[in-house]
C-alpha cells in the first residue's frame, strides 16, 4: 500500500489559527487526523494536544508491530475508538491544570487505513470523505451539530436552512463531557482518495462542488497538493469565515504505482 498525502491550511478571516492536523504512514497502516479548536483561550493547544496524543499512540503501536495485526473491522474499530478516548483523557488532564481553558474544546476526526478497510472516527463536525470510481462517500454522518440533532429528531431541513447558525453549534466535542466517538468502517479496494477537513472548508462547499473539484484535478499525471489547495481556495472564495484545513490522501496498490515522489504520482492505465 502506497499513500501520497497533501495538506493545506489557512487562517481565513479569524484572528488566530485553531485548526491542527497530522498524518502517519507505515507499510501496513495509515492515519489522517484533523482537529478544530474552539471555546477561546486554549482551543488551539487542545486541538494540537489531540493530534500529538494520537500520533504518539499510533507511532508507538506501529513500532511494536501491533497495528499490523489489525485485520478485522472489530479490531480496527477498537483501535480508533481507544485512540480518541485516550486523547480525550489527555485533554481533560490539560484542562484541569489550566483553569482559564474551561470553555475550550476541539473536534477530532480520525481516519485509519489498513490494507482492506477504512475506519473513520469522529467527535464534532470535522468531516471526512472517500472518493472512488466516481462516487463520493461521506464517512462522518451524522456530524455532531445542533442542526443535525434537530433533523434526527424530525425537524425539516428547509426550516433549518433559514437558521444557518445551528450548523455551528456543537453537541459533542473533545474537552467537555466524555463521548465515545462515532465510527464507520468500510471495506476497500484500491486506488481511492480520502479527504478530511474542518467545517471551515466543508461548511461552505457542497458535496457536488467537492466532487467536481476532485474530478477536475484528478488526472493521469497529477499532484495531490492541487486538490487540497483548490478545496481551501474555493471555500474561502465562497464565504468561509473560519480557519480552513484539509488533508488529502491518495491510497494506491503498491504493485500498480509506477513512480512516486514527494509531489507527484505517476499512474498507469487505470484511474480512480
Amino acid at each position: 500500500m502506497i499513500i501520497v498525502t497533501a495538506t493545506c491550511t489557512d487562517i481565513g478571516k479569524r484572528e488566530i489559527q485553531q485548526d491542527s492536523y497530522g498524518h502517519i504512514h507505515d507499510k501496513d497502516i495509515s492515519a489522517l487526523l484533523v482537529t478544530d479548536g474552539n471555546g477561546g483561550k486554549g482551543g488551539w493547544e487542545i486541538a494540537k494536544a489531540v493530534v500529538n496524543t494520537v500520533s504518539k499512540y499510533l507511532s508507538h503501536k506501529t513500532l511494536l508491530n501491533l497495528c499490523r495485526r489489525i485485520e478485522t473491522k472489530c479490531q480496527l474499530k477498537s483501535l480508533g475508538t481507544v485512540v480518541l478516548i485516550k486523547a480525550a483523557a489527555h485533554v481533560k488532564r490539560l484542562k484541569e491544570s489550566n483553569q482559564d481553558w474551561n470553555n475550550a474544546g476541539t473536534t477530532a476526526t480520525l481516519v485509519i487505513v489498513t490494507p482492506n478497510h477504512v475506519g473513520c472516527f469522529w467527535i464534532g463536525d470535522s468531516s471526512a470523505y472517500k472518493y472512488q470510481a466516481g462516487d463520493l462517500m461521506k464517512l462522518t454522518s451524522p456530524i455532531h451539530t445542533l442542526a443535525e440533532e434537530m433533523i434526527k429528531n424530525g425537524e425539516s431541513k428547509e426550516i433549518l436552512e433559514k437558521q444557518p447558525y445551528l450548523n455551528s453549534i456543537l453537541t459533542r466535542c473533545v474537552g467537555h463531557e466524555s463521548h465515545t466517538p462515532d465510527s464507520k468502517i468500510v471495506d476497500t479496494t484500491k486506488p481511492f482518495l480520502l479527504i478530511v477537513g474542518t467545517d471551515g472548508a466543508f461548511g461552505f462547499l457542497s458535496e457536488v462542488e467537492l466532487k467536481q473539484i476532485i474530478q477536475s484535478k484528478l488526472t493521469a499525471d497529477f499532484n495531490v497538493q492541487v486538490i487540497a489547495d483548490e478545496i481551501v481556495k474555493r471555500s474561502l472564495e465562497q464565504g468561509s469565515d473560519d480557519n480552513v484545513t484539509v488533508v488529502v490522501s491518495l491510497v494506491l496498490p503498491s504493485h500498480k504505482a509506477k513512480k512516486i515522489n514527494k509531489r507527484t504520482t505517476k499512474m498507469h492505465d487505470w484511474t480512480i
